[in-house]
């Protein structure tokens, strides 16, 4: 085995942790270009928002480091299938998530669309980096039968 690369049982063994780098990384990136937007050019944004999306996108970002941990952990593993339950899950809670702001905020209409926005593209990246991430997971368990 060449040096720096690793074998697909410690690609596997350290996944829910190196998922967890990768996500805090677009999670960090994606707050720093939406404060220096606030902050350059002077785009109305409620940084209450962006403390909400980023709470949610941590939590959604623990949950599936978790649940990859469990997954990859059990006998016959069922990734793709585990994947797909906790994207609609997600995607639930991503719901419940705007209708309870906007209940809680009272905000209707315009004054909510940032939120919905802020939300939306966090909630679109993570998505895919969740998608890329599991997908390069699933080619590495089949190589390793």
């Amino acid at each position: 085995m060449r040096r720096g690369v690793l074998s697909n049982d410690d690609f596997l063994a350290r996944a829910p942790h190196r998922y967890w780098t990768y996500s805090l990384w677009l999670i960090a990136g994606l707050t720093l270009v939406a404060l220096i937007a606030y902050n350059v050019f002077f785009v109305q944004l409620n940084v209450t928002h962006v403390f909400i999306v980023v709470l949610f996108a941590l939590l959604s970002s623990v949950a599936l480091s978790l649940t990859l941990k469990h997954v990859l952990a059990s006998e016959q593993p069922r990734l793709m299938r585990a994947f797909f339950i906790f994207s609609n899950i997600r995607l639930v809670a991503a719901a419940i998530l705007i209708v309870g702001y906007a209940l809680l905020s009272q905000q209707k209409g315009k004054e909510l669309l940032p939120f919905v926005i802020i939300l939306s593209v966090y909630f679109i990246l993570q998505d895919v980096l969740d998608t890329l991430f599991v997908v390069r997971l699933r080619n590495k368990a089949e190589q390793e039968k």
